[in-house]
């Protein structure tokens, strides 16, 4: 039986508090902690089953960098100073440090703090341990921090997988010997990626994410324009690239891909690129497809005719074509891509369908997208639910009065079917 997790169990996990069965942890023995490895192993081993111990040594050339995107601090674009940030050099030390992958068979979740002041779901075994560790090791030497770990199963999944790569992940978990005692590597992907296919192979189990568009166009030789992404963690999704990001607009980045430099967009949860229920409900459904994380065939409709008549000026002539087939496949048939340049009837449909999800349009941070308002001033503002009188009507009452008779049954048949 394989023992590898499922990202989405991972996310389900958290997000309700339930226990997992096992969990696992990677712990990074910076250079101050080296001459404490014994007495360290010796309190891995009283907690947990250690998987893998082994020696990781990063190059010069790309120390920064590997460090930059470990914890998950931004590579900005034209930033060719990286030295200058010498408290991440001075905590890590050497090129060369110990990791240790553990299982925890008994894991306890809860809330706590973190160093950097977030409260986090996380494994409070590991987080006691390693805080003892610490207390330990700056007792004798007055360090701080030399000692790194994950905090829970989507910090493993991150950090683990960057430092040794995917296949030796999964091979652990799959409950494979790993016996080599030193890699010569730095992080995955630091000078970009070889092609998509790797890319996303690192991004499936390392970052809750999807494509919102154009994810059919996404090959090694034809891919053109942008990429367009919807994350909870628009951080953490960059620094798993090794993405170069704009100071002023870090959400706006680029990555290199088969010697190309691709730009992404990246939306997340909050920003009201849409709202922010529907982006939760987005990644929560995403289906996995290529190799890619895109939304479900639903999402993905109601999300392309809002991009194309609500942020966009002129519709693209692909992305009709894209509609009507998603159309006829969802049996949508009060959809015509006639009437997609009728702005009553697309504002009507929108408009239907955020009333019968209770979505609200706001506008998004990212000032650069534009704005039909022939199309938002139709579309339910969070202000409306205190105008005077609202409470009489019901959302649900709402839509049965905005949409046709047909069109009302087919999205409450279809929220039925999501539900």
């Amino acid at each position: 039986m394989r023992n590898r997790f499922n990202f989405d169990h991972i996310i389900k996990a958290q997000n309700s508090s339930e226990a997992l069965f096992y969990d696992h942890g990677c712990f990074m023995i910076w250079e101050t902690a080296l001459p404490f490895l014994s007495e360290i192993k010796t309190d891995l081993q009283s907690r947990f089953e250690i998987l893998l111990e082994t020696e990781i040594h990063w190059s010069e050339a790309h120390f920064y960098r590997n460090a930059f995107r470990l914890y998950e601090i931004p590579l900005f674009k034209n930033d060719k100073n990286l030295e200058r940030h010498s408290a991440i050099a001075e905590k890590i030390g050497s090129h060369s440090f110990v990791v240790f992958i553990v299982k925890d068979h008994a894991p306890r979740y809860g809330h706590t703090p973190s160093v950097s002041g977030k409260i986090e779901f996380s494994n409070l075994n590991i987080i006691e341990l390693k805080k003892a560790i610490r207390k330990e090791i700056f007792d004798k030497t007055g360090v701080q921090f030399g000692v790194h770990s994950s905090n829970n199963a989507q910090e493993f999944f991150y950090q683990a997988p960057l430092m040794l790569g995917t296949q030796l992940v999964n091979d652990l978990l799959d409950n494979k010997k790993i016996t080599q005692k030193k890699f010569v590597r730095d992080t995955e992907g630091v000078s970009g990626w070889n092609n998509y296919n790797d890319l996303f192979k690192f991004l499936n189990i390392s970052c809750n994410y999807l494509v919102l568009r154009n994810f059919e166009a996404i090959r090694d030789e034809h891919t053109r324009g942008d990429i367009d992404f919807l994350t909870n963690n628009f951080q953490r999704l960059a620094s798993a690239m090794g993405a170069t990001q704009l100071s002023h607009k870090p959400f706006k980045a680029e990555v290199k891909i088969a010697n190309t430099n691709v730009s992404l967009d990246l939306r997340f949860i909050g920003d009201n690129y849409l709202p922010a229920v529907w982006q939760h409900r987005m990644l929560k459904r995403k289906i996995l497809k290529n190799n890619i994380y895109i939304p479900s065939e639903t999402d993905h409709f109601f999300s392309l005719l809002f991009h194309c008549k609500v942020q966009k000026e002129t519709v693209n002539p692909e992305h009709i074509n894209t509609l009507a087939g998603l159309s006829e496949g969802l049996n949508f048939k009060w959809f015509t891509s006639e009437a997609i340049h009728n702005e009553t009837e697309m504002s009507e449909i929108l408009r239907g369908y955020f009333v019968a999800e209770g979505y609200y349009f706001e506008s998004p941070i990212d000032k650069a997208v534009y704005n039909n308002t022939a199309i938002t001033g139709k579309l339910p503002k969070k202000g409306s639910v205190l105008r005077k009188g609202y409470g009489a009507t019901t959302l649900k009452t709402m839509a049965k009065n905005v949409l046709p008779e047909p069109i009302f049954r087919l999205l409450k048949a279809a929220k039925a079917k999501l539900s």
